[in-house]
C-alpha cells in the first residue's frame, strides 16, 4: 500500500515516536510511505505574528538543518518529505492518508479521494494552545478515526458521541529491556520526567521528592526531559535531551522507582516503558494505564492531582524493598503480554487493507 502520513511539522515527542514507529514498522514491512509536514505553518489558536513567525523560521530551519537529525533520533526508514503546504498539487496518490493532529485533519479532509482513503489519528483530545471550537469541529469531519486507549474510545463517545477504533501502542522491547537489577543494594533510585505541560504534574513531582529527599538519606533522584521548564531541584540528577537507548541505560536501567503524577494522558507510554524495564512504577490512572498494568501487582495507582497519595505509595514502598521486586518482575513481564508493536502495526494494517 501507498501511505500517506500528514503532520504539522519535525518534533520530539511522545506523539511523534508513535507516529514515526508505525510509519517505519509499516514500512519495513514493504509499505510505501511518505511523511508529509508543511513549510507554511498551521495556527493552532490565536497567536500573535511573531509566534507565528518563529515557528515558520523553526520549519525552514527544520528542514534546511534538522531533518537528518530527526531522522537519526527516530531512527527514520521512510522519506520526511517537506512541501510549502498540504494540497493535492504536492500530496501524491495514494491508497491511504493519515491526519495526525487536529489542523491536519482539515486538509485531509479537503484532499481528493485520489491521495488515499481518509484517516484520523487520534492520541489525545488535543486542546492544549489551541481553538477548542476548531478542534472539536475537526471530529465531526468525515473521516474514519483510530485512537490508541480504551480510555480515548469512551471520552470522546461520551462526550461527542463519536466512534473510534482502539489500537493500543506497542513497546519497543529490544529496546525498552532491562532484565536484571540489584534489589538488594542501599541506595533507591526515584526517577520521574520533566515536561512544560503543566498537565503531566511535574510540580507535584517535584513536591514530592522534595518531600521524599527530607525524610529518607539512602536516595538519589533523576529527571530528564527535553528542556527544564521548571525548578528541578538541586539534589535531583537531571539529564536533557536523551535519546531513548540513554534514558534506558542512564535512567530507567538503574531506578528502581519510577513516578507518573500525570493528571491527564491519552494513553501514558512513559510508565509502560518504565515497567518494561523492570521498574516498580507508581502511576496516576490516566489514559490505558489501567489498561496495561495492575494496581498492586504490577504498578502501584493513584488519583490524579493528589500529592500525599503519591508520596504516601512511595514511602511504603521505601519501606519494603521485597515489594518493589515484585512489581518490578511482574511488570516486566505482564506488559509484555499487554503491549505488543507487532500486534498493533498488524492490527492497523488489516484495517487500512480492508477499507
Amino acid at each position: 500500500m501507498k501511505i500517506n502520513i500528514i503532520g504539522t511539522g519535525l518534533f520530539k515527542s511522545g506523539g511523534m515516536k508513535i507516529i514515526f514507529e508505525y510509519a517505519n514498522r509499516l514500512s519495513i514491512k514493504g509499505h510505501d510511505v511518505i511523511y508529509y509536514y508543511p513549510i507554511k505553518q498551521y495556527t493552532f489558536g490565536k497567536e500573535k505574528f511573531i509566534c507565528k513567525a518563529r515557528r515558520y523560521y523553526g520549519a525552514v530551519k527544520d528542514h534546511l538543518l534538522n531533518k537528518q537529525e530527526f531522522k537519526n533520533f527516530y531512527k527514520v526508514d521512510f522519506p520526511l518529505k517537506t512541501i510549502p503546504f498540504i494540497s493535492n498539487k504536492f500530496v501524491r496518490d495514494a491508497d491511504i492518508v493519515l491526519a495526525t493532529q487536529w489542523p491536519t485533519a482539515y486538509d485531509v479532509y479537503d484532499l481528493s479521494n485520489q491521495k488515499g482513503k481518509k484517516f484520523y489519528f487520534l492520541q489525545d483530545y488535543e486542546i492544549w494552545g489551541s481553538d477548542v471550537n476548531r478542534v472539536d469541529a475537526a471530529l465531526f469531519l468525515d473521516l474514519f478515526k483510530i485512537t490508541i486507549s480504551n480510555y480515548n474510545k469512551e471520552f470522546f463517545h461520551n462526550r461527542f458521541n463519536i466512534d473510534t477504533f482502539v489500537i493500543l501502542n506497542g513497546i519497543d522491547y529490544d529496546l525498552y529491556n532491562v532484565d536484571k537489577k540489584n534489589f538488594e543494594k542501599d541506595e533507591i533510585v526515584i526517577s520521574f520526567i520533566e515536561h512544560h505541560l503543566d498537565s503531566k504534574g511535574v510540580n507535584i513531582a517535584i513536591e514530592v521528592v522534595e518531600k521524599l529527599q527530607k525524610d529518607n538519606k539512602n536516595l538519589k533522584f533523576i529527571c530528564f526531559g527535553q528542556n527544564k521548564y521548571h525548578k528541578i531541584p538541586e539534589f535531583v540528577k537531571f539529564y536533557q535531551n536523551l535519546t531513548d537507548e540513554d534514558v534506558v541505560s542512564n535512567v530507567y536501567g538503574i531506578t528502581d522507582i519510577f513516578i507518573y503524577p500525570s493528571l491527564k494522558e491519552g494513553f501514558a507510554l512513559p510508565p509502560a516503558e518504565a515497567m518494561a524495564c523492570k521498574c516498580a512504577v507508581v502511576t496516576t490512572t490516566v489514559g490505558a494505564v489501567p489498561e496495561y498494568s495492575i494496581h498492586e501487582r504490577t504498578a502501584i495507582h493513584v488519583s490524579p492531582n493528589e500529592p500525599e497519595q503519591l508520596y504516601a505509595a512511595v514511602a511504603d514502598l521505601l519501606q519494603n524493598k521485597n515489594k518493589i521486586k515484585y512489581l518490578a518482575n511482574n511488570a516486566y513481564s505482564d506488559i509484555r503480554k499487554k503491549l505488543d508493536w507487532n500486534a498493533s502495526v498488524a492490527l492497523m494494517e488489516e484495517l487500512f487493507q480492508k477499507s
